[in-house]
């Protein structure tokens, strides 16, 4: 997947100021009639992404802090955030990968849920968009346990451990 070409350094650095240790950016200079010279900038999509319009175009917020201290051309990676809060762009939270592993939990948000039909945990991951079932388990232990070695096999994420 080619995403659209984000601006350069140069033209980022232009019209926005980023702080790489808080993730917000703010306008330095206006690039439209709503926009407000040392305002943060704080649009965010349906998605929950922060946006940005520069030169008519909008752009994630992570996909510029990116560009914006290492000066490389994205369009072909993406940028995912490690913790998966899609609103911290601090640089530290952020990665270039080349392929989207933000991962999506179940809807308890540990990877794992109880099955009623079985009596057991289930335990799935989400890679490339698809979902792998990692197997049913007695104990719920067993199942964070699956989960979170799956998390370390696929993404190199050991936090869980």
């Amino acid at each position: 997947m080619a995403f659209r070409k984000t601006p350069s350094m140069e033209r980022l650095r232009e019209v926005l100021d980023y702080d790489p240790d808080t993730g917000i950016f703010l306008w330095k200079q206006p690039t439209g009639n709503r926009v407000i010279t040392n305002e943060q900038c704080t649009s965010i999509d349906a998605k929950g992404y922060y946006r940005i319009s520069v030169d008519n175009k909008r752009f994630g917020a992570h996909r510029l802090a990116w560009v914006y201290m290492y000066d490389e051309d994205i369009s072909n990676y993406y940028v995912n955030h490690i913790n998966e809060d899609r609103l911290d762009n601090r640089i530290v939270n952020l990665e270039l990968t080349t392929n989207a592993h933000n991962i999506r939990l179940s809807k308890r948000g540990k990877g794992y849920s109880y099955h009623k039909a079985s009596g057991k945990f289930a335990a799935r991951i989400r890679v490339n968009y698809k979902s792998i079932h990692l197997g049913y388990f007695d104990k719920e232990e067993d199942a964070a346990k699956a989960y979170a070695e799956a998390r370390f096999i696929y993404f190199g994420l050991d936090d869980m451990l």
